[in-house]
């Protein structure tokens, strides 16, 4: 089966604490993208890393 892959800011948080969220989220959400053609045999898992990289980018857009 497919698994369905979230990534929270928490991690981020507690690696990084005090740190700006927007470079990190930027690359992530870059990497996400980068990761849909990787993962063409399974839909549920390309709309998950869709959604993350869509999330990542509202998050980058709303801190600036």
């Amino acid at each position: 089966g497919c698994t369905v892959i979230f990534v929270t800011h928490s991690v981020f948080e507690s690696v990084f604490p005090g740190a700006s969220r927007s470079p990190a989220a930027t690359l992530s959400a870059l990497l996400f993208f980068a990761m849909l053609p990787l993962h063409d045999d399974c839909r549920t898992r390309q709309s998950a890393l869709l959604a993350n990289a869509m999330r990542l980018f509202v998050a980058v857009d709303d801190e600036g």
